[in-house]
């Protein structure tokens, strides 16, 4: 059900029992206000977790980048890297400056368009990706480096599951490029009518 529904049925209720909780206050008292109270607490629960709980969940959310894999292919290439990626997305713009220093393609040079939303993806070959994410461990990995963001060694682990798997694709001559994601799910009609696979 659209948000946009949900926000005028509560936007209904609250209004009913404003309209009861008027008829209540100049009436006697009866059952009803027990029944009013309860859906007072009721929308007003769900007006927090509409305009406080939802939007904290999707600050949190900020994306993740993930390899992706030109069809056809083992379907085992990823090593985990599906599920991580939030570190790289978050320092996207940082990797890119040090990997430019480092005479390497930036990460952003892989990615980011998107089947799904009918976008041109642009295949690469996974040695220069393997070769971006090696000198970007290197350069981060030494503890005198000046990285400028906490949780390196978030970002290193995340870069290491990002070598694997196209470590795993270079072995199979599998073409790859990298996908922004904002949610972990996917449906199986998404997963078979994209061009490649996660």
């Amino acid at each position: 059900m659209p948000l946009l529904y949900v926000y005028a049925m509560l936007a209904a209720l609250m209004w009913w029992c404003l309209c009861q909780n008027i008829k209540w206050l100049r009436s006697s008292v009866t059952v009803e206000p027990i029944i009013l109270l309860f859906l007072d607490a009721a929308s007003l629960s769900l007006l927090v977790y509409i305009l406080v709980v939802l939007p904290g969940r999707r600050l949190r959310d900020r994306g993740r980048i993930v390899p992706y894999f030109k069809k056809p292919n083992s379907g085992a290439l990823s090593a985990g890297s599906f599920l991580s990626g939030e570190a790289i997305a978050a320092n996207c713009e940082e990797l890119d400056h040090l990997a430019i220093r480092c005479n390497v393609l930036p990460v952003s040079r892989f990615g980011f368009n998107d089947d799904w939303y009918c976008e041109k993806l642009e295949w690469h070959d996974p040695a220069d990706g393997l070769r971006t994410i090696r000198a970007l461990k290197e350069a981060i990995a030494p503890s005198d480096s000046a990285w400028p963001r906490d949780g390196k060694e978030t970002l290193i682990s995340e870069l290491g599951k990002l070598e694997v798997a196209l470590e795993n694709a270079l072995a199979q001559a599998v073409p790859f490029c990298l996908l922004f994601r904002l949610s972990e799910g996917m449906s199986g009609p998404q997963a078979d009518s994209r061009e490649g696979s996660f």
